[in-house]
């Protein structure tokens, strides 16, 4: 790791701590990580913002919308990619039911976040890291293996 790496890394968890204590949210950095990659997105910005939270209340928000507009593609595929269409006829008209509410599930999050940007209380900050990483935790992964298996055998048939 470079000097500078390193130094972003060494504020980041200083700054990390000190939202953890004021905030009082049980996840550490380390969850966080490995659900939204945070480290890795600070780094590639090179800086820690001095709004630690909305930095990474925005991480979790493009993380669960880019998954949204992945899964939103299963439901109305773009007909001039083939890959979409392909994918999209893997789901039963059931499963579409299903990622349709998921995609809402993951837009509470998307909205929540875009909300923060404009003030919030340090008890819903709190509240939305802890229930970001909760809903990676307990749901979003088996969800997406659900989807993704489906994927991967549709893929296998043809």
């Amino acid at each position: 790791m470079v000097k500078q790496d390193e130094n972003i890394v060494e504020e980041l968890e200083n700054s990390f701590q000190k939202l953890k204590s004021e905030l009082r949210f049980k996840c550490s950095l380390e969850e966080l990580d490995k659900s939204f990659s945070i480290t890795d997105n600070i780094l590639s910005q090179g800086y820690v913002a001095e709004d630690l939270f909305l930095q990474i209340s925005r991480r979790i928000s493009d993380y669960y919308n880019g998954w949204a507009n992945y899964l939103h593609s299963f439901i109305l595929p773009n007909p001039h990619n083939m890959i979409n269409v392909s994918e999209s006829k893997v789901f039963s008209e059931e499963d579409r039911k299903e990622i349709l509410k998921f995609i809402s599930s993951l837009m509470v999050y998307v909205s929540w976040s875009t909300r923060n940007m404009f003030g919030t209380s340090e008890k819903d900050k709190a509240k939305y890291i802890e229930q970001s990483f909760e809903f990676w935790d307990k749901t979003f992964k088996d969800k997406m293996i659900y989807f993704m298996d489906k994927l991967l055998e549709g893929w296998k048939k043809n």
